[in-house]
């Protein structure tokens, strides 16, 4: 009799971990905070981060996915020196228009930030209290 064994990997989610870090009274997240808007462009500090959290007992156990990161050839670098560096590496690719598209009928709802397609999803708007994510301003997508 065969046993099956499913594996189970940690989801790591960069924004998420980035978010964190900021916050966190440690020197890292002090290093960060000091950066201001130009932390996007330190790979060294964003590879930090990651490597931080997948030295983790439960990412050292079970494995890791990584969303959300690299976002440069050197962040990919970076990424690649770590402690335990990615083994694989799948990259989506997605028709540019489609993904602003989506990002500008992109809603949050303000007491459970939870998203939500406007377009997509009409029956579920009505009665809630939905706002526009700073990063899903239009001047915003057209600038990343």
């Amino acid at each position: 009799m065969f046993s099956k064994s499913i594996t189970t990997f940690i989801s790591v989610d960069f924004e998420y971990l980035l978010c964190q870090a900021w916050i966190s009274q440690t020197e890292l997240g002090e290093k960060l905070r000091s950066c201001k808007d130009e932390v996007c462009f330190q790979s060294d500090l964003l590879s930090k981060v990651v490597n931080q959290r997948i030295l983790e007992r439960d990412c050292l156990e079970q494995g890791w996915v990584l969303t959300g990161f690299p976002y440069t050839v050197t962040d990919f670098k970076y990424l690649d020196c770590l402690d335990t560096p990615p083994n694989r590496v799948v990259f989506l690719e997605c028709d540019i228009n489609v993904c602003k598209e989506r990002l500008m009928h992109r809603t949050t709802n303000i007491h459970t930030g939870s998203t939500i397609n406007v377009l997509e999803n009409e029956e579920f708007v009505a009665g809630k209290l939905l706002a526009t994510h700073p990063k899903d301003r239009k001047a915003v997508i057209n600038a990343e």
